[in-house]
């Protein structure tokens, strides 16, 4: 029993600290994603004609970027150890400064956050409405799949010939679940794009490729 406890004990322990350099990975190239993504998406949304390379321009600013998410995650987790709601504010104040990051490469991630806190003085609840509309959406195209696969469960006693109905409502309904879900995602960035050239009242500057 001794042998075969430790072996489990050891292979836990390799699990833990694989999933902790998994995260510590991921926390590192985070940020650079998240400026690339940034540029990618306001580039769609002004018309500009966005480039799969623009989705790596953020490795050439790492350490800004690095920075500017451990600043961002420090403060928010700072405020959500008093309570959820001021976490959620301090997450919101934040939430533009990898765009204005992509907008001018002259700053560094401490100017980036004050600029943020202070475009997001006043519309933080407008951003928030916004992510709750998301949210909906996300919901919704969520629950067409189940409401499918409720129909299906539903209709396991009715006569066999209508299983092929109640099969190919459910298929339809992933379908269009997925459907649903591809549209999301670019709606959600170029809404969050656009919600940023309003509060920058469409100053823009240069294109990073």
């Amino acid at each position: 029993r001794l042998p075969s406890y430790f072996d489990n004990f050891t292979g836990s322990k390799q699990l833990v600290l694989w999933d902790d350099i998994c995260t510590i990975l991921y926390f590192i190239i985070n940020g650079p994603f998240v400026l690339g993504l940034a540029i990618f998406w306001l580039s769609i949304s002004r018309g500009r004609g966005a480039r799969f390379s623009q989705l790596f321009g953020g490795f050439r600013r790492f350490w800004t970027t690095l920075g500017a998410e451990i600043l961002i995650w420090v403060r928010v987790l700072g405020w959500s150890l008093l309570l959820i709601v001021p976490g959620i504010i301090a997450y919101l104040s934040y939430s533009q400064t990898f765009f204005i990051l992509g907008d001018d490469e002259s700053i560094g991630p401490l100017t980036a956050l004050r600029r943020s806190k202070e475009r997001m003085q006043g519309n933080r609840w407008k951003l928030f409405c916004l992510w709750c509309r998301f949210i909906c959406w996300y919901v919704l195209f969520s629950g067409i799949p189940a409401a499918g696969g409720t129909l299906l469960w539903l209709g396991k006693n009715k006569p066999v010939g209508s299983a092929p109905l109640l099969v190919g409502l459910f298929l339809l309904s992933i379908l269009i679940s997925w459907g649903g879900f591809l549209w999301l995602g670019p709606y959600i960035n170029v809404s969050t794009a656009k919600f940023y050239d309003d509060l920058a009242g469409e100053t823009w500057v240069v294109d990073r490729t």
